[in-house]
């Protein structure tokens, strides 16, 4: 039976999101038959740049709901546009970056209240803040051992602090949830 909504899923294994950010959707499909009974969500990014609809109907047809891990970061109106056309095409989950305002973290959520009321048969996704890109660190060095971008030079201050301050951005938008590393995720719940 596919799944319909998250609460549909009491399991926590159901709720493991495999990344499918292969090149292809024959290659994306194929993993998702290997490991289609085991999971209850798939996420996509560049699968689902051009037509998210698409791509929520296809993890549909293989009775998965979508996340969409498209990290939007941008002005007010246009977070509000974005997600209210990410939950008009059907995602149960979508990913905007927490170190935007907080009022643009809340215009996010608008845009999802938005979609409801154009099509009152969607239920609102759930909004999950990015906190820092995990690629990120504060002591990368390229091959010849030279220091290269890290978080203090990107944000002007450690990993740990901008990840507390991008969830505190989070928590005071009213955002669903957060994505972070499991090394941060301890300090996040304190």
């Amino acid at each position: 039976m596919p799944v319909l909504t998250l609460e549909q899923l009491p399991q926590p294994a159901q709720r493991i999101i495999p990344a499918l950010d292969q090149d292809t959707w024959p290659e994306a499909t194929a993993s998702l038959l290997d490991i289609g009974n085991r999971i209850s969500i798939g996420k996509v990014n560049s699968l689902a740049d051009r037509h998210m609809d698409l791509a929520v109907k296809k993890l549909a047809g293989l009775g998965l709901l979508t996340m969409l891990d498209f990290k939007t970061l941008d002005i007010d109106m246009t977070m509000r546009k974005r997600t209210r056309q990410q939950t008009l095409a059907g995602a149960s989950l979508l990913t905007v970056h927490a170190q935007n305002t907080v009022n643009a973290l809340k215009d996010a959520i608008k845009g999802a209240e938005d979609a409801l009321v154009i099509d009152p048969k969607l239920v609102r996704p759930l909004i999950l803040g990015v906190t820092v890109l995990t690629t990120i660190n504060d002591k990368d060095r390229d091959k010849g051992n030279n220091p290269i971008e890290t978080c203090t030079s990107i944000y002007g201050a450690s990993r740990m602090t901008k990840v507390r301050d991008f969830a505190y951005h989070a928590v005071d938008a009213g955002l669903d949830g957060l994505v972070c590393s499991p090394h941060e995720a301890e300090m996040l719940k304190n």
